[in-house]
């Protein structure tokens, strides 16, 4: 890419400027444009509703780009939204000598690169504030009424309290231990989860088709180098036979309520994996592998440690003698 780029900087434009599409626009009846059939940029009809309007305010700006023998390369939506207003015929631009290479990269290029811009939030604020103050129709600018709302919403109000301040505890709790609350399709329990007793009734007599857990790791994880935004993992200093006895009692309540053919995938942290094998071998449970979730950024931890973790294990289990039901292709990875 940097040296497509310094090489355009010594392309002479003066000898090719001539062959530029947009030094010949003319007009074409629309029913001589044939589309690209296979244009992988989409128009919903909002879409098309809104390009028409804009012609209306604005009238036709931008010529539609085509070969020699009609086909569209730019100007789809447009087209679109000439035949809504009954437009027969429109301004093009003929693209003489491209490669069918040429054509249908441009077409991908055409959308991708405007996409590729940003926004100064800021300063479309304020053009979308003063537009509005002159009483112009901000839906012609593209934007929907919620991202408008958003932009020109006004700043937040300071709160009353710091935003770190931990309130008391009401006297009357809304929730107490072996609560289940029901959230649609969905159960909630506060609860232990290494009681059976306390699983099995979340479960309400049902048994699931998989278990995905990520019991606490017992890694003491105080927030790192920035303590305040990050905040403390509670109760996640157990170690030993104690965060052995937590994975044991947590899986076992789990394999109480699952169907034969279900998958565990269990994540846990490399530097307490002798404490969750520990658990492991005294459970009914096969490893059938360890999968990796590799990270663009440092886990927890990557401060404090000589090697920086990259990457989170998660073990996959299923029950002793029973294959797991496997609903993906065959070539999955462990990374």
């Amino acid at each position: 890419m940097q040296n497509t780029l310094e090489n355009m900087d010594k392309v002479n434009f003066s000898v090719i400027k001539n062959k530029w599409p947009a030094k010949n626009v003319q007009m074409r009846s629309v029913d001589g444009l044939t589309p690209y059939a296979r244009n992988s940029r989409t128009y919903s009809e909002e879409q098309v509703a809104q390009i028409a309007a804009s012609m209306k305010e604005w009238g036709w700006t931008n010529p539609v780009l085509i070969d020699e023998a009609g086909g569209i390369i730019a100007g789809h939506g447009r087209v679109l939204a000439a035949r809504r207003l009954g437009i027969d015929e429109v301004p093009v631009m003929v693209a003489e000598g491209w490669t069918e290479a040429q054509k249908k990269a441009y077409v991908i290029a055409d959308n991708k690169l405007a996409l590729n811009a940003g926004w100064d939030n800021d300063m479309l604020a304020v053009e979308l504030g003063e537009l509005s103050e002159l009483n112009f129709d901000l839906s012609l600018t593209g934007f929907g009424a919620d991202e408008i709302g958003t932009l020109l919403a006004d700043d937040p109000t300071e709160g009353l309290t710091d935003e770190d301040a931990v309130p008391e505890p009401p006297d009357m709790q809304t929730t107490v231990e072996g609560d289940v609350w029901l959230l649609g399709r969905h159960r909630l329990m506060c609860g232990d989860s290494t009681s059976v007793d306390a699983v099995d009734r979340l479960m309400d007599g049902r048994k699931a088709d998989m278990v995905f857990t990520d019991p606490p790791y017992g890694v003491s994880y105080e927030g790192g180098h920035n303590k305040k935004k990050r905040g403390q993992i509670i109760a996640d200093s157990l170690a030993g036979d104690d965060l052995t006895g937590l994975f044991y009692g947590s899986l076992t309540a789990a394999l109480s309520v699952t169907k034969d053919g279900a998958a565990f995938y269990v994540w846990y942290a490399s530097g307490k994996s002798v404490e969750t094998y520990s658990a492991l071998a005294n459970l009914p449970l096969t490893l059938r592998a360890v999968i990796q979730w590799y990270k663009v950024k440092s886990g927890l931890g990557a401060f404090m440690s000589q090697y920086i973790p990259n990457c989170e294990p998660c073990m996959y289990l299923h029950k002793e003698g029973k294959s797991p039901a496997w609903y993906g292709p065959t070539t999955e990875k462990t990374v």
